[in-house]
C-alpha cells in the first residue's frame, strides 16, 4: 500500500461526512427561515386585509370589528416578533454559509475520487496535492458546533449503511431498511455489553 493512504482514506471520509453534516444544516435553516417569512407574510396579509376595510363591511360579514382589530393587532405584534427573530439569529445567513461549505467540501471529494484506484487506495503522487485539498476545504468551512455534531455523525453513518442495504435490497422500503439497521444496532449493543459483562467477570 502505498505511503499515506490510511490517512488519505481517512480523510475522504471526514469530507464525506462534513459534506452530509453541512448539507443537513443547511436545509434545516433554510426550513426554519422559510417558516419566519411564511409568519411575516401572512401576518402581512392579515394586516393590510384589515386595516383598508372599514367596521361595515366586517359587520355585513358576520365579523365583529373589535374582534378584527384585535386580530389585526396580534398579527402586527407576530410580525415584529418574527422580523427581530430573522434579523437575530440570520437563519439565512447560516443557510448560505453551510451551503457554500458543503460545496467546497464536495470538490475536495471529487477531486479524491478522480485520484482514487480501484483497490481503494491512492498513489503517493497524489498524497501531497490531496492533504492539501483536504486542508483547504476543510479550513475554508464554517464550524460546526459541538451540540449539533453527534447527530449529525450519527445521521450521516445511518444514511450511509442504508444506502449499502439499499445497494443489495433495492425493492426493499425504506421504513424496512431503517428499522433493519435500528434491530443490528440494538443487537450490537446487546453483544457488547455482554462482552463487557464477562470480561469484568473474568
Amino acid at each position: 500500500m502505498e505511503s499515506g493512504s490510511d490517512e488519505l482514506s481517512r480523510e475522504y471520509r471526514v469530507l464525506g461526512q462534513s459534506v452530509s453534516m453541512h448539507s443537513v444544516l443547511a436545509d434545516r435553516y433554510a426550513a426554519q427561515a422559510l417558516f419566519v417569512d411564511i409568519v411575516l407574510l401572512s401576518c402581512s396579509v392579515v394586516f393590510c386585509a384589515t386595516v383598508i376595510a372599514s367596521d361595515e363591511f366586517f359587520r355585513r360579514q358576520g365579523l365583529d370589528p373589535q374582534t378584527v382589530r384585535d386580530v389585526r393587532a396580534a398579527a402586527s405584534v407576530f410580525s415584529f416578533m418574527a422580523a427581530v427573530v430573522s434579523l437575530r439569529v440570520d437563519w439565512k445567513g447560516a443557510s448560505a454559509r453551510h451551503r457554500e461549505s458543503a460545496r467546497k467540501l464536495s470538490s475536495a471529494v471529487a477531486q479524491f475520487r478522480s485520484a482514487r484506484q480501484s483497490d481503494g487506495t491512492w498513489l503517493a503522487i497524489a498524497s501531497s496535492e490531496l492533504d492539501r485539498a483536504y486542508h483547504d476545504a476543510c479550513g475554508a468551512c464554517v464550524p460546526i458546533q459541538e451540540k449539533h455534531f453527534l447527530k449529525l455523525k450519527a445521521h450521516h453513518l445511518r444514511k450511509v449503511e442504508i444506502s449499502k442495504m439499499l445497494d443489495r435490497s433495492p425493492g426493499s422500503p425504506l421504513f424496512i431498511l431503517r428499522f433493519r439497521l435500528w434491530l443490528a444496532g440494538c443487537r450490537a449493543k446487546d453483544s457488547a455489553e455482554i462482552k463487557n459483562a464477562k470480561e469484568r467477570h473474568d
